[in-house]
């Protein structure tokens, strides 16, 4: 009897061993993959999560890592997988929330966005970033006070962020241009290569007729988007919309170009604002 219980006993630490050893295996392949993600080595980390899923499969943690990777390879659709998934195995992983916020928002789903955005607020109220892309979905709804707020609230959390600067330089030229401008110039400050800024500051300028410091902002946003090689810093609408109001300035042809790419990103990302902007008489742009 005696050897028989030694028997059981040999069977059942053999067992926990092979767990443990397999679930060391999944916490390795899942460290691997987050080195390479550190890396910038996005589809060797997506790799290193997919092995290790077949592992840890319950996981939140993993789906929200690669649902991440998986969004800036461009695969939403398994991004958006990924991201349901991980809120299906913990209802708050705000990091799954935000991220399924990003891709609702790069489709112009802003009433969606916003929906995931503020769930992951919910669990999760110190982050910057999150607060930013909320400003970003209620002025492209039209709600300028409300992203006023969002904006203002991520630069509480953390004052060098780059983008609420950038926003609120826009949102706040109609009604208080000594802020606008101090908003811009300190973006200008922490992104001073970002060519949008130029024309945006160009912008808040024209309003005082100095058409000696209009000129240099326009000249500093022509030199910075020639050495940048391209539109590379030009990925959303209201980049366009300033250098569109700056080339119609100046008489150039290819305002009528970037007119038209403002409204066709506007109507992708059903950017109610810009769009009402758009139909006022140039004059008043």
């Amino acid at each position: 009897m005696q050897g028989i219980d030694s028997k059981y006993w040999a069977i059942a630490f053999i067992a926990v061993l092979l767990i443990l050893v397999w679930v060391a295996i999944s916490l390795l392949l899942m460290v691997l993959g987050d080195l390479a993600a550190v890396d910038g080595k996005y589809p060797r980390a997506v790799c290193m999560y997919s092995w290790a899923e077949k592992i840890h499969w319950r996981s939140a943690r993993l789906y929200t890592n690669r649902g991440n990777l998986c969004y800036r390879l461009g695969d939403l659709d398994q991004a958006t997988k990924d991201f349901g998934r991980s809120i299906q195995l913990q209802a708050k992983q705000a990091e799954a929330y935000w991220g399924r916020g990003g891709i609702l928002m790069s489709q112009g789903q802003n009433e969606a966005a916003l929906a995931d955005y503020e769930l992951g607020l919910s669990h999760r109220q110190n982050s910057a970033e999150a607060y930013c892309s909320c400003g970003i979905v209620r002025q492209r709804r039209g709600d300028r006070e409300g992203a006023i707020q969002d904006f203002e609230r991520a630069l509480e959390l953390q004052p060098d962020f780059f983008y609420p600067h950038y926003y609120l330089g826009g949102l706040r030229a109609e009604t208080d241009q000594p802020t606008a401008l101090a908003h811009v110039q300190r973006a200008i400050e922490l992104r001073p290569q970002y060519p949008p800024l130029y024309y945006l500051q160009a912008y808040l300028q024209f309003a005082d007729q100095d058409a000696a410091v209009v000129k240099d902002s326009l000249q500093l946003a022509a030199d910075w988007e020639s050495a940048a090689e391209g539109d590379r810093y030009f990925k959303d609408e209201y980049g366009y919309f300033y250098r569109a109001w700056a080339m119609e300035q100046q008489e150039q042809p290819e305002a009528q170009q970037d007119w038209q790419t403002t409204e066709e990103l506007a109507k992708r990302y059903d950017n109610q604002m810009l769009l009402a902007s758009l139909r006022k008489p140039p004059a008043e742009h």
